[in-house]
């Protein structure tokens, strides 16, 4: 047989071959299609969700440049925002500046109190802000962003910066004036003024016994001596607007920032209120003068020592429907000074002494002050956390105080002054306080904090917000001589569950307290 007749039997193989390369080469393109769609659905998705951010972001942005934005809804100085929409009608669309294909929607939803499915700029409180003890003070508004056909939405809560985001807050990390004898009104000043004054205003100082376990706020400069440890982890801000600086005599700033340090530059002022008023307004529990309260679950022991009058005492009150109890003065001349203060001559005075355990959220109120004698706890496990939603909030007009009763002496009327006194019948070694403290014009305080042996430590699960820094105790260097060392740690439960009608700044910014991705149908 010729060679060339072998020429036919090739060209079958030949062709063999390429009928199962272009097969293989069709199931490559045919999944290579079906990668490349996955790749661009997945694209388009991660697109959508950036355009959610970006209308959140678009929001956050105008309510910041002006504070009242949300109370327009969509009209007035907000009508030129062409993303906004009423909730359920997410129909007005903005593209995302810098992109050509993706856009989001931006629907403002009301509050679960709201009267109507909408936000009314003629009622924008009613209608937007959630009331009630759970995320009290805040609103929400949907994001809703589109890339080709995949569209992410976004539901942002925004609040304001509270009392409750701190577990420690003060504006003046000094004495309060009216604790000096004779006052000094001139410290009422950020630090670098008062040493201009040359008045003697004292700095106090956080110490090596000292340990806040959460976020931290100063509007002044904090003073340190040796090593106290501030907060708990990076989520946690650790804020000076005054910076920090190394106390008096041989003290070091070598403070532990387990939280996050913010630049004292970025540090915003917070502003408290100038008085606790629209408690006594709205609080559905009223007693006058000196009253004691005792908590037992949801009912209260009051006794009552108005005036003159032969004290009273009822057991079984149950807490107020609306949550908020309120002391007025009657009849109130006396000063309080922490260097042997009165417990037997200030019944004229709107002051509450409370102490007890609770099972329901409660504020308490008092026009003058509230002393705290007696540990303050709700139902906690083995490790001290609380089991339930109950929280309980302190707020005088004047001092949150720490009763601490002296014996022996007597001791004088001014710092250091204790002639032999001695911790009295009643002192409280290592109290328990699960509360929110608001003082509204002055300090959280411990009596007497000069004298006597030092009582253990100040342990407090809540939050602390003063005016002035109240003291606790005194040291020598790092060792605690009198009173408390603080044991302080934030309370989780401040971030979403609020004392009824707990009161806020006057001035503080809004911001996105909870940002979550909602399902898209």
């Amino acid at each position: 047989m010729l060679p060339s007749a072998e020429g036919g039997f090739t060209m079958i193989i030949t062709i063999g071959v390429l009928f199962v390369t272009s097969l293989l080469m069709a199931a490559a393109f045919v999944a290579a299609e079906g990668d490349i769609h996955l790749t661009h659905d997945d694209t388009s998705a991660k697109k959508a969700y950036y355009a959610a951010q970006a209308g959140i972001s678009d929001y956050a942005f105008h309510l910041n440049a002006d504070f009242n934005y949300w109370t327009y809804c969509t009209a007035g100085a907000a009508a030129s925002n062409k993303a906004l929409n009423q909730e359920g009608f997410p129909t007005n669309k903005v593209t995302v500046p810098g992109a050509s294909e993706e856009q989001y929607a931006i629907q403002l939803l009301s509050a679960s109190t709201s009267p109507e499915k909408k936000c009314n700029p003629a009622n924008p409180v009613g209608t937007m802000i959630q009331s009630g003890a759970i995320n009290g003070g805040t609103f929400r508004i949907e994001s809703t962003g589109y890339s080709g056909n995949a569209k992410r939405t976004l539901i942002a809560t925004f609040g304001h910066t509270s009392f409750l985001n701190f577990l420690y807050y003060t504006k003046y990390e000094t004495s309060d004036p009216v604790t000096y004898t004779p006052a000094k009104p001139e410290c009422k000043a950020f630090r670098a003024e008062r040493e201009k004054l040359g008045v003697g205003c004292q700095n106090i100082e956080f110490v090596n016994a000292d340990t806040l376990n959460g976020p931290v706020y100063t509007e002044d400069t904090a003073s340190i001596c040796s090593t106290p440890t501030f907060g708990r982890g990076p989520e946690d801000k650790i804020e000076f607007k005054g910076g920090s600086i190394a106390g008096s005599g041989a003290c070091s700033n070598e403070a532990k920032y387990l939280g996050t340090l913010i630049p004292h530059e970025e540090v915003l002022p917070v502003e408290p209120p100038p008085s606790n008023t629209s408690l006594k307004a709205i609080a559905q529990a009223k007693y006058e003068g000196k009253t004691v309260i005792v908590l037992t679950g949801e009912t209260m022991t009051v006794t009552e020592h108005k005036g003159t009058l032969k004290e009273k005492t009822t057991a079984g009150v149950p807490f107020p429907a609306n949550g908020v109890l309120y002391v007025s003065n009657e009849a109130c001349a006396k000063a309080y000074t922490p260097y042997n203060p009165s417990y037997t001559e200030d019944t004229g005075c709107g002051n509450i002494y409370v102490s007890g355990k609770y099972t329901a959220s409660l504020t308490i109120a008092a026009e003058n002050d509230i002393v705290i004698n007696g540990n303050l706890e709700p139902p906690v496990e083995a490790k001290g956390e609380p089991t339930t939603n109950a929280v309980l909030g302190l707020v005088a007009n004047n001092f949150v105080r720490v009763y601490h009763p002296l014996s022996g002496g007597p001791r004088g009327s001014t710092f250091g002054n204790c002639n032999e006194a001695s911790n009295g019948p009643g002192y409280m070694p290592n109290p328990t306080i699960y509360a929110a403290i608001l003082a509204v014009n002055h300090s959280f305080i411990v009596d007497n904090f000069d004298c006597g042996s030092p009582m253990e430590k100040l342990n407090v699960h809540g939050a602390i917000a003063q005016i002035f820094r109240g003291t606790v105790g005194t040291h020598s260097g790092v060792v605690v001589t009198s009173g408390y060392s603080k044991n302080y740690d934030y309370d989780e439960r401040l971030q979403v569950e609020s004392p009824p009608y707990f009161l806020n700044p006057v001035t503080a910014s809004w911001a996105v307290k909870r940002e979550v991705l909602a399902p898209n149908p």
